[in-house]
């Protein structure tokens, strides 16, 4: 998030360029947090959907340590961006809608050049995104 936050600056006369790269810097905070606090609060609940997702996905003899582990290269067969909000949804659906929300923003920022981003509104959205990882360290 502090990368994020000088991107960001104070949402005043700051460039585009880097209005779009703190809203993608804040959701990759908000991503890594949410995978550290499912890992370690609520494995019951990510491991069973990771394996259904490898599964669904060709992978029929998961390794189960690799799998425990959440291991980067067996991660990469699935898309976590996908998992966390339907594991979220079991804890808290306010929560798991808004991690949907802020990866659409991500999506926007870093690939609809058409649109503008203006510096104020990327600052509330960096600042809301910080929120949302508090909240999600709580869990």
């Amino acid at each position: 998030m502090t990368q994020a936050k000088k991107l960001a600056g104070t949402g005043q006369n700051t460039p585009e360029v880097d209005s779009r790269s703190a809203i993608s810097r804040a959701y990759y905070s908000l991503f890594h947090e949410t995978k550290q606090s499912l890992a370690a609060n609520y494995p019951g609940l990510l491991l069973p959907i990771v394996e259904r997702e490898l599964r669904a996905n060709g992978e029929s003899n998961i390794n189960q340590a690799r799998l425990q582990a959440l291991d980067k290269e067996y991660m990469r067969k699935v898309n976590l961006h996908s998992i966390f909000p339907e594991v979220l949804n079991q804890i808290d659906a306010t929560i798991s809608k808004d991690f949907k929300w802020f990866r659409n923003e991500r999506n926007r920022s870093d690939y609809d050049i058409d649109e503008t981003f203006y510096s104020l509104a990327s600052k509330g959205i960096v600042d809301l995104i910080d929120d949302l990882v508090v909240a999600v360290k709580r869990l």
